[in-house]
């Protein structure tokens, strides 16, 4: 089975679901990120991150809520926030993966 073929369907399977149930969405979003990071070497090449607007927004968010937790009064409860922020992931995901959809329509 080709790997764009279980993405895309994977993909639709979390649209259909994220309405739905957090917890649900949560079991697809969070392996489908971790195959994506982990496996960055292969997925990097296949998806790779465009370094446009969204991924840019995502390191300056990322970065203020890492400083925010460090510096907050309670840095243990900020990292169950920093875990909550992750979803904001998913535009960057999207964002690959549709560029390279995009190019191979053209």
């Amino acid at each position: 089975m080709n790997v764009d073929i279980v993405v895309a369907w994977w993909f639709l399977l979390l649209a259909a679901v994220f309405p739905v149930s957090i917890a649900a969405s949560s079991l697809l979003y969070f392996p489908l990120l971790s195959f994506y990071i982990l496996l960055g070497y292969w997925t990097f090449r296949r998806w790779p991150p465009q370094w446009s607007g969204v991924e840019k927004a995502f390191v300056a968010f990322w970065g203020l809520s890492v400083l925010s937790a460090l510096l907050g009064t309670n840095p243990w409860f900020s990292r169950v926030r920093l875990g909550k922020d992750l979803y904001f992931l998913i535009l960057v995901l999207l964002t690959a993966y549709l560029a390279r959809e995009n190019q191979t329509s053209k």
